[in-house]
């Protein structure tokens, strides 16, 4: 999957649909055979932890461009205006209004995030 830069994220062609790094990254996980030997499942269970990780890592990387970009956007809301009287005003379009919606919704779901990967950290799938 390409990142946006925040260049095409703020220019973004499309003025309805928000950049897809606001979407979760894509994950594609091993198949798992029934009755492996211990040496085959252990490489699946490193092959499903490298998914995993590479599926985190990327979520990451995008919520940290859309970020950057929401901040950039934030310097055209006048003070005191919300996002939605912003796009009531035609400041923004949609797929701005989107982002950010999107991404102060992600944001603020990453601190729970993290404390549930620091006291349940086998309960996650990394592995």
């Amino acid at each position: 999957m390409r990142l946006h830069t925040r260049a095409s994220v703020l220019h973004a062609s499309s003025t309805l649909n928000p950049p897809t790094s606001t979407l979760p990254p894509p994950l594609s996980l091993p198949t798992k055979e029934p009755n492996l030997p211990a040496t085959q499942r252990l490489k699946f269970y490193y092959q499903t932890g490298k998914a995993y990780l590479t599926f985190y890592k990327t979520g990451v990387k995008a919520l940290w461009q859309n970020y950057k970009a929401l901040r950039q956007l934030r310097l055209r809301i006048p003070g005191g205006q919300s996002a939605e009287q912003a796009l009531r005003a035609g400041l923004l379009s949609r797929a701005e209004y989107h982002l950010i919606r999107r991404t102060k919704r992600d944001v603020s779901r990453v601190p729970v995030f993290g404390l549930i990967l620091a006291i349940c950290g086998e309960f996650t799938p990394i592995v």
